[in-house]
Parts: structure tokens; C-alpha cells; sequence
């Protein structure tokens, strides 16, 4: 029985659309999480409980596999405290004390000592004891679990000038600090602090890292890339061989039990030896993040070993020797890019970060090489031309033509300085063009020259689509105006050669898809704009109501993805004429997407990458036959391994209309595609009264 074509264009449609309805998102192994500066675990409840970079609190049920977020945070500098006693938890609040919390993180108050202190106070807590120093190295104590505070600097502040670090070991009190000429320097009270006595110089020139850590019948003092051992409860120190630690790195922490010594470092993991030998040897910590930064350990009554790291929370149930990510729902990095290049995906976050995935599941740090780009650089866009990643950050453009092995940033005609923002590439008909914070530049020879547009937008370009010669930017200020000025949508229909405002307002991500154009609103407003003419007139988009839209894709010029702040993800396989919400078990503020092998990937800004599987149940999945290029401009190959003879090829249009068929034969078929017109075909194979489908495009 023959189909008509619109039944055909049905089916084809229905199959597509229930690729959407079987399969569930799956969370990728990384990139992984966010720096974790404090890690506690309450002798109460067991809820283990992790302060982040930005000084967000997350806190993990006794047995629980999953973080949730508390409703309490302290935006803070570089080191964050969080410690615990018998019945409470607390952190140095941002002026006067501390904060505490009876109730296992659920509501929080502050307890007044005095001035002085700030967000990184040092803190110490152990059983009903609380200690902390304030900036002017004055040492406080509570033996009420909090409740109240009284002063035991006694003569501290004659010996140090600041405290770093501070524990108690078999009622002794000991501190490590600065002294008066800023070397590293420890002492001791066994008075509970009415009286201090001068232990050591441990380390003759200000440290990056301090800290002291008790166990069992050892002290351990970490500094710089040195680790100094007492025998003796802190009075007398000696220097361990720290050789193994490789050069430019250096030490962050220590854990001791049952004579194994385990240390981790910035950059280059963690070393272990057994015995308190000095023989190290390092552990192969996890695949694919190499250069793992350690920042604290803690042992756990019910996770084993755990440590707070640049990438998120990790633990060990055999003391170290095998390790594995379980903050599967704490914040990961910033992701703030997605994208495929030759047969591998590539994502950017922020810290100047790139990551590459073989198979779309475990992801590589793949830019240990690029020169001179500092922490606080965010990765805004990365494009591939060929085998060349180009990368785009808030400063400069990067290009690497082996994955990330070595890096170059010699691109000429572009403005470099600290002012200049790389927000967004496009590809069109052969050039490169970058939206950045002076314009809109375009590169002829994949991004090695480039020019700019004059007559376009002066000053942050935040956003920018190309289609039929048409380019639609969206900047924060008017030509020749500072970048304080109005904000507006601008339209070139000569691709650059002159542009007009044709809207007084400001996208963060500008998407065409036939006469259509999509707007998104910069983050914080988030509406939705739509125009039905290419561009020439907007209006404000209520299909979504008072959702805020995060960010709109459209991937085979036909599917588009709109994804919202609050987690859901509409998809629409027919431009725009009807939405259906895909969201599952998926949440986080979608960022970007793009198809990877029979996987659908959706980069999120802080819940981490997910994936689904859209070759659903349809014959699609198991076509037997390579089809490529995709996107097609003029030649397509169809390869046909199996060998399967007198194969019937038939190209559809999106309509339906049989656009084109043919018979081939052989392993491999060359088709002449240039005199089809651009846009999206479906072809139909058949061979041995079976018929496979794989949608393509032309460019």
C-alpha cells in the first residue's frame, strides 16, 4: 500500500517527536563541581555539609546520594570555614562572630563576640569548644557550643601578627601564624589561652596555604610545597621529605590514620605511602581531570574519606586508594558553551576552561597549555573550523589545532585588553564573525585576520545570527557611544555593510530560522521576542507566559529548544507552530545544545551537562548506512558497508514533495545536491524490503 505524502510527512514527524517522549536525561561525569572551600560533617545528625567558592551551603543527608541547597548564604573572599561540634554547626559571619545552627542547617543565627571579624575568620570547633580569631589576632573561646564567648589572646599578639590555622590537641591549644616579620610561626597555650609559648618558625617567608591538623599521636603543619611533623603535642617540629611533589605545586592538606599518611596538593592530586614512610607514591585520582586541587580532606562516619576539591566533593572507602564523584546535585562549573568538533564534543566554562568528550560521558581539562589567560576568564563561545578549536574568552581568542595539546593567541586586527569581550561566533558562507565588546569583527582565513564591521554596532555586541545575507546583532549602547549608553537590535540586510535600529532593546541570544527570528532578554529580564519578517519588525512572545526564557537554540534549521530559568525545556519540530515540554527528570538553566551521535546534549550554567538518547525506537537507529557530509553543500556521500544491492534513495523536503530519487549501487555513491535549494530533506533508503530515514541539511 503507497502512502500519500502527507501521511509519509506524518510519520516521519510522529517518529521524530516520540524520540522526545521515551528517552530520560542522564547527568554527564563532569565537568565536575565547583571549588568546595568547607567540608564538615555533624556528630549529630551525620548530614555532611559543604561551603562552596561563592558561599553557598549544601548539606547531604546521613545515607543520602544527593546534595540540597540551604536556604542561608555569605558571599565570601577565598577561604571559607565551615565547622561542627556535638550539636551545632557555624561559620564566621561576615563582621561580628559567628553564625550557628541547632537544627542540622535549617535556620541559622548569629552570635555577637565583637569587631573585628570578617568572612574568613579562622574557626576551630571541637566537641562543646569554639575558637576563633578575629583580624586583629585576637583569640576567642565558647565551652558553651557557641552560646557565649570570652577572650584568651593572653600574650598572642606579641608573638603572632595574624592567625592562620588553629586545633586542639590533649588540651593544648596550638596556633599557627604569621609573626611580626611575616614568617610562618606556631605556639601553644595549656592554660586554655591565658598564657602562649613560642614553639617554631617553621617557614622563613609568607605561605600561600597554613594549616595544622591533630591525629591520634601527631601533629602536621602544611605549607607551601613543605609538611612539618611534631611527636611531642606541638613543642618541637621537623620537616618531612617533600620531594615528591612536583615542581611548581605545592601542598594543601594531610590526612594520617593507622600509620598511612595521605596528602593532597594543588594541581597534581593526591600522593599516599604507607607506613609514614617517605616514599610516595601518587594515585591515579580520577581519569579524566588529571590535575585535580585538592582543597581539605575529612573522614566521614558513613562516606569513608572525602574531600572538598576545585571540581566538587569526592570520596574514598579504602583510604585513598580508589576515589569517585558523588555530587551528583551539587553546583558544578560554569558552563557557558557546547559544541561538536570532528567526532568530539567540546564545552567552556568558566576559570578559562575547555573540556573535550570522546563519547560524550567523561570529560578532559584540554587546556593546560594556553598562555597567560587568567582564573578570571570565562570561556563565552568556541566554534571549530575544520580541525582548529577557536575559543573566545572575556579577554582575548585562542586556537589550537590538536585539542587543546598547545594553544596560540596571535590573531591580528582585533582590539586585545582587559576592556575586550569575545561574546559569541558565527559561521557564514565561509568567514567567522565575532560579537564582542568594540563590535563586530569577521575573519576570512579561520580566525588568524581579522576585519572589523564599521558601519555595525561600536560596543557590546552581545548576540548575533546570520541568514540569507541578513545580520541581526543585538548590543548594550549606540554607535559611537560609550558602553553606558541605550541598548538596541540592529539589521544589516547587505551582510554588514550598513546596519538601522530596528528595536530599542537588548538580546543576549539572537536565532533565525527561516522569516523567523527569536530574541532572548539578558539575564534578569529574560523576555521572549519573536519576528515573522527576517528581523524588520519584533514583538514581545506571551507563548510561554511568565516563564523567563534562558536561552533558545535551533539545531537542523527546523528543531528549536527554548529553555527556561526554572528548569523545563520546550522543543518544536515544526518552526515554531507548536512547543512540547521535554523536560523529564532534566533540571538546570539550559545554556546551550547540540547533537552528538544519537545523543541530544544540553550544556546547563551550574547543573552540569545531561544528555538523552534521541534514536528513540524508530529504523534511524539502526541504519546501516554513513551518510555525510551533514550539513551538506554540494556532493553527499552515502557509504554502504553491508553492501546491500540495487538500494532505492529518496530525498523529501520538509513538505513531503518527492524532491528527488535515484538507485546506487556499490560501497560508495556520490549525489549531486548544489541545485537543491538550502534547507532540511529527509532521505528514505531502501534495501532488502527494509527502509531507513536520516535527515539532513543543505546549506
Amino acid at each position: 500500500m503507497k502512502l500519500t505524502r502527507k501521511i509519509f510527512l506524518i510519520i516521519i514527524f510522529c517518529s521524530f517527536l516520540s524520540e522526545f517522549v521515551i528517552a530520560q536525561w542522564e547527568l554527564t561525569n563532569g565537568p565536575l563541581g565547583i571549588p568546595i572551600r568547607g567540608l564538615t560533617q555533624s556528630s549529630k545528625t551525620k548530614s555532611i555539609f559543604a561551603r562552596t567558592e561563592s558561599g553557598e551551603i549544601y548539606r547531604c543527608k546521613y545515607k543520602s546520594n544527593s546534595w540540597e541547597l540551604l536556604p542561608f548564604i555569605i558571599a565570601s573572599p577565598f577561604f571559607q570555614k565551615i565547622e561542627s561540634g556535638n550539636s551545632f554547626i557555624c561559620i564566621p559571619s561576615q563582621n561580628n562572630g559567628i553564625y550557628k545552627s541547632t537544627d542540622d542547617g535549617e535556620n541559622w543565627t548569629e552570635v555577637y563576640i565583637g569587631s573585628g571579624f570578617s568572612n574568613n575568620s579562622n574557626l576551630y570547633c571541637k566537641d562543646n569548644i569554639v575558637l576563633i580569631a578575629n583580624n586583629a589576632c585576637k583569640l576567642y573561646m565558647s565551652t558553651d557550643s557557641g552560646c557565649s564567648f570570652s577572650e584568651v589572646s593572653g600574650n598572642l599578639n606579641n608573638i603572632l601578627g595574624s592567625v592562620a590555622s588553629i586545633v586542639i590537641f590533649k588540651n593544648r591549644i596550638i596556633v599557627a601564624g604569621r609573626d611580626a616579620l611575616g614568617n610562618e610561626s606556631i605556639c601553644y597555650s595549656d592554660d586554655w589561652g591565658l598564657n602562649w609559648t613560642f614553639s617554631a618558625t617553621v617557614l622563613n617567608y609568607v605561605s600561600f596555604v597554613s594549616k595544622l591538623r591533630a591525629f591520634s599521636d601527631k601533629l602536621y603543619f602544611v605549607e607551601n610545597s613543605l609538611i612539618s611533623e611534631s611527636n611531642d603535642g606541638g613543642i618541637t617540629w621537623n620537616q618531612l621529605n617533600t620531594s615528591f611533589i612536583p615542581s611548581g605545586s605545592w601542598t594543601s592538606d594531610i590526612y594520617v590514620s593507622n600509620k598511612k599518611v595521605i596528602i593532597g596538593t594543588f594541581n597534581d592530586g593526591i600522593f599516599i605511602t604507607e607506613d609514614y614512610s617517605n616514599s610516595f607514591s601518587p594515585i591515579n585520582f580520577i581519569k579524566q581531570l588529571p590535575d585535580l586541587s585538592t582543597n581539605l580532606f575529612l573522614q566521614t562516619s558513613d562516606r569513608g574519606l572525602m574531600i572538598g576539591s576545585e571540581f566538587g566533593a569526592f570520596n574514598s572507602l579504602d583510604m585513598g586508594l580508589t576515589w569517585r564523584n558523588f555530587d551528583k546535585k551539587l553546583p558544578v562549573k560554569k558552563i557557558s558553551c557546547l559544541t561538536e568538533c570532528n567526532h568530539k564534543l567540546l564545552a567552556g566554562a568558566d576559570l578559562h576552561t575547555v573540556y573535550l568528550s570522546n563519547e560524550g560521558m567523561c570529560w578532559t581539562n584540554m587546556n593546560h597549555e594556553i598562555a597567560n589567560l587568567p582564573n578570571t576568564q570565562t570561556i563565552n563561545d568556541i566554534i571549530s573550523v575544520g580541525k582548529r578549536i577557536i575559543v573566545g574568552t572575556t579577554q582575548e581568542i585562542y586556537f589550537s589545532d590538536n585539542y587543546g595539546v598547545t594553544w596560540i593567541h596571535n590573531a591580528t586586527g582585533l582590539p586585545v585588553g582587559a576592556n575586550c569581550v569575545f561574546y559569541q561566533f558565527k559561521i557564514y558562507k565561509e568567514k567567522i564573525y565575532a560579537a564582542t565588546s568594540w563590535g563586530i569583527y569577521y575573519s576570512e582565513d579561520c580566525g588568524m585576520a581579522w576585519q572589523k564591521l564599521s558601519n555595525g554596532p561600536d560596543c557590546h555586541v552581545l548576540a548575533l545570527d546570520i541568514k540569507d545575507s541578513i545580520i541581526i546583532a543585538g548590543n548594550l549602547c549606540s554607535i559611537n557611544i560609550p558602553p553606558y549608553g541605550t541598548t538596541n537590535i540592529w539589521r544589516s540586510d547587505d551582510l554588514g555593510l550598513t546596519f538601522h535600529s530596528v528595536l530599542s532593546n537588548c538580546f543576549s541570544k539572537i536565532k533565525m530560522i527561516d522569516t523567523l527570528g527569536f530574541g532572548v532578554g539578558m539575564s534578569g529580564y529574560n523576555f521572549f521576542y519573536r519576528s515573522n519578517d527576517k528581523g524588520l519588525t519584533w514583538f514581545h512572545d506571551t507563548t510561554f507566559g511568565e516563564a523567563k526564557i534562558s536561552d533558545i537554540e535551533i539545531l537542523d534549521e527546523q528543531d528549536i529548544y527554548i529553555g527556561t530559568e526554572d528548569g523545563k525545556i520546550f522543543f518544536s519540530p515544526d518552526t515554531a507552530k507548536t512547543w512540547t515540554d521535554i523536560s523529564g527528570n532534566y533540571y538546570g538553566k539550559m545554556v546551550d545544545i547540540c547533537k552528538f551521535g544519537n545523543y541530544l546534549y544540553i550544556a546547563t550554567q551550574s547543573s552540569g551537562i545531561w544528555r538523552r538518547n534521541i534514536s528513540g525506537t524508530n529504523e534511524t537507529a539502526l541504519n546501516p548506512f554513513l551518510i555525510y557530509p551533514n550539513p551538506v553543500f554540494d556532493n553527499l556521500t552515502i557509504e554502504n558497508p553491508d553492501l546491500y544491492g540495487d538500494v532505492k534513495v529518496e530525498f523529501y523536503n520538509i513538505q513531503g514533495q518527492l524532491i528527488k530519487n535515484l538507485s546506487i549501487f556499490g560501497l560508495k555513491t556520490e549525489i549531486d545536491m548544489g541545485s537543491f535549494a538550502g534547507g532540511v530533506y529527509i532521505i528514505k533508503l531502501k534495501a532488502d524490503e527494509k527502509s531507513f530515514y536520516e535527515k539532513i541539511v543543505k546549506e
